[in-house]
């Protein structure tokens, strides 16, 4: 009787022991499960190959912002470095709000808020506000300048022309005095139409070298 306990014994305990493993890993699952659920996991549930609205936000936004910015940064007085400082802190804004704030309401995880952010949410803003003020300039004022002299500039990758103008005219916009070498022809004036934009910056629409100094 008493070896016969002893074998039921030690049979329920080796049957315990061998389902041990299939209970701790159910016990384990459950557990993820719960702490995933409270959002102690909250980057447990990325998506793995599939695409989400964001992801063609940021594609749409960085190549409209890249055009765009292409064509308007050089007909606009705003440096790239401005630009570049401009791109950065819109970017980096939107990550200063708490995660756990909009994760539910947009649907996003965290290197896709970060991607978002940074592609797709900064450059569009800057640009859409450069193509405001470029849209916006009403009216255009023309003006008739005298050419001084000019000074040769020579990059790395290029080689301009900065033209001195009569009267100091432009001086503080020398980047509407530069153009690519073999541009200016030693035209006595330039007839340049400039106009201010809804947020104060200066915008170019055109320039012309005429051998006529009679406006």
């Amino acid at each position: 009787m008493i070896t016969r306990v002893l074998w039921g014994t030690e049979s329920l305990s080796s049957g315990f022991v061998s389902s041990f493993p299939h209970i701790l890993t159910v016990k384990l699952k459950k557990s993820s499960e719960q702490k995933f659920e409270t959002g102690r996991f909250r980057d447990a549930d990325l998506r793995m190959g599939e695409t989400h609205w964001s992801h063609y936000v940021i594609l749409i936004g960085w190549f409209f912002s890249l055009g765009i910015l292409v064509v308007i940064v050089p007909l606009t007085m705003v440096s790239w470095i401005d630009v570049i400082r401009a791109l950065t802190f819109a970017a980096l804004l939107p990550l200063l709000i708490p995660y756990r704030f909009y994760r539910k309401f947009l649907g996003l995880e965290r290197l896709e808020m970060f991607l978002f952010s940074i592609v797709g949410l900064g450059p569009p803003i800057v640009t859409l506000m450069l193509l405001i003020n470029f849209l916006s300039v009403s009216p255009y004022q023309t003006s008739l300048y005298e050419v001084k002299g000019f000074d040769k500039v020579e990059t790395l990758l290029t080689t301009e022309v900065v033209i001195k103008l009569g009267d100091k005219a432009l001086q503080d916009q020398e980047k509407f005095r530069t153009f690519s070498y073999g541009t200016y022809k030693g035209e006595p004036c330039i007839e340049v139409a400039v106009g201010e934009g809804i947020f104060g910056l200066i915008v170019l629409r055109d320039y012309e070298f005429t051998n006529s100094c009679i406006n």
